[in-house]
């Protein structure tokens, strides 16, 4: 018999820690769900294989799963079919060892659910949360389509706020390297040039002059002051006394922290709307996004949030304490609590802010491109007219 060491969560949304002595997972399992507990992770004691929550399957990957799951479901494919196609088809090796180990436990008898649950950290424990409720309710079908709608639309929002900023960084690198070449390379022989003549040379040229000996013998303290600052703001985003604050101030900065609080509106609303549509209850779908959101501050505020709720105090009344949501946002969880359906408003906000996210990230990227251009422009510029003053200087003494 072995000692088990868990973290679970109650009706109310509290989490708790306990152990249980139980001969085996499945029996450990039965007897944290007799106790009326939602299990989010659990270890052997002892033994330093914590299983709980994560994402060792990409979005990507998860999504398609779910995708072709609910197809194959719809068109009246078992789940053991659906489980030996998907491992068939899938390319990557681990994904595929973890579907074939969850068809094994499927083809034993266990449900789906407890055989996901039983892959550690492969699949997302709000997944898993949402097949048992599916299979449970006789909608699997229904809660696959949607956790696909929710993987897809996640991997796609990372892809274009990644792809929109790949340009500016490319333009920034050009105009480093740019700048870089004329500085090291192009100066220096105008440097020795204007040394010969002995006249005194214009101001620009002189602070261009005194760049290039700079990088040429102080390349280090370049390289040093760089490295400091990105270990500075590495640092800043991992100690989790400073992460608040960094992860706050990001929220608040023009133009990025506008797009940043609609990408956080439309995740924390799209997560809402797919959990409470498969049957998970309103805690512990919070504490789900509370997790799945990349910002610390907006956790911290999901859980102030789930405290409210705790307390009896209306979803649409805690939310209004937080700036970082929109109006609209407040005003139509306000109106879904009225009218008691506020799964189907969430889903629609969530659609909406899904638009609207879309549109921030061109329009920053429609902002950045040209100010990237224009900074680029102008370094250029100045490099250029630096060098060619003291040739004009020189010109107009010899007329």
């Amino acid at each position: 018999m072995s000692k088990y060491v868990y973290k679970a969560m109650d009706a109310e949304g509290k989490k708790l820690n306990g152990s249980i002595e139980a001969d085996s997972d499945e029996e450990f399992k039965i007897e944290v769900k007799s106790l009326g507990l939602y299990l989010i992770s659990y270890s052997i004691w002892g033994q330093n294989n914590a299983i709980g929550i994560g994402k060792s399957i990409s979005q990507k990957e998860l999504a398609v799963i779910c995708r072709q799951f609910s197809t194959m479901l719809n068109a009246g494919i078992s789940v053991v079919k659906c489980l030996d196609i998907l491992c068939s088809q899938t390319t990557n090796a681990k994904t595929r060892a973890k579907l074939a180990s969850v068809l094994e436990e499927v083809k034993k008898g266990s449900s789906l659910h407890k055989a996901m649950a039983n892959q550690g950290k492969a699949f997302p424990f709000y997944l898993i949360s949402s097949v048992e409720s599916g299979e449970e309710g006789g909608t699997l079908d229904e809660v696959m389509t949607r956790m696909s709608n929710y993987f897809e639309k996640q991997y796609k929002t990372a892809r274009q706020v990644k792809n929109a900023m790949m340009y500016p960084l490319i333009l920034a690198c050009l105009c480093i390297g740019v700048v870089t070449l004329l500085l090291i390379v192009v100066v220096p022989k105008f440097i020795s040039m204007y040394s010969s003549q002995g006249s005194e040379l214009p101001k620009p040229t002189q602070i261009l002059i005194g760049l290039t000996n700079f990088l040429i013998h102080k390349w280090w303290v370049v390289a040093l002051i760089v490295g400091a600052i990105f270990g500075i703001i590495t640092l800043i985003k991992t100690l989790p006394t400073t992460r608040l604050s960094w992860d706050k101030f990001m929220l608040k900065m023009p133009v990025i922290g506008k797009l940043r609080c609609i990408l956080v509106t439309s995740k924390f609303a799209h997560t809402m709307s797919t959990l409470s549509s498969s049957g998970i209850s309103m805690l512990l779908s919070l504490d789900v996004v509370s997790r799945v959101i990349n910002n610390s501050y907006v956790s911290e505020c999901v859980k102030i949030i789930i405290d409210d709720l705790k307390r009896g105090i209306p979803l649409s009344d805690s939310i209004k304490k937080f700036d970082i949501f929109p109006m609209m946002f407040k005003s139509m969880i306000a109106v879904g609590e009225e009218a008691g359906e506020l799964d189907e408003l969430l889903e629609k906000t969530a659609v909406f802010y899904e638009d609207e996210a879309d549109g921030a990230v061109k329009k920053m990227v429609a902002l950045v491109e040209p100010l990237m251009i224009i900074i680029m422009a102008i370094i250029i510029a100045f490099v250029v007219i630096s060098i060619l003053l003291p040739i004009y200087t020189m010109y107009k003494n010899m007329l």
